[in-house]
């Protein structure tokens, strides 16, 4: 049960991680600054992180529940 636990606070600490960054170099957009073409590379990989890791904890999330429970 501890590992579930473990890897659900992991994939929730990347989801969290990523969405800061992602935010960071979205609002340089909504501020009408200049974002050179790397930082935008690396927004579109961020908001793909960000959508697989949370999958990946709301069902690590529903795992670790369920070995509670048993």
């Amino acid at each position: 049960m501890i590992n579930e636990l473990k890897y659900t606070l992991i994939i929730f600490v990347i989801f969290l991680l990523s969405g800061y960054v992602f935010h960071k170099i979205k609002s340089r957009e909504i501020r009408n600054k200049e974002v050179p073409h790397f930082l935008s590379r690396i927004a579109n990989i961020l908001g793909f992180i960000i959508i697989v890791s949370f999958a990946l904890g709301i069902t690590m999330a529903v795992i670790t529940a369920v070995k509670l429970l048993d």
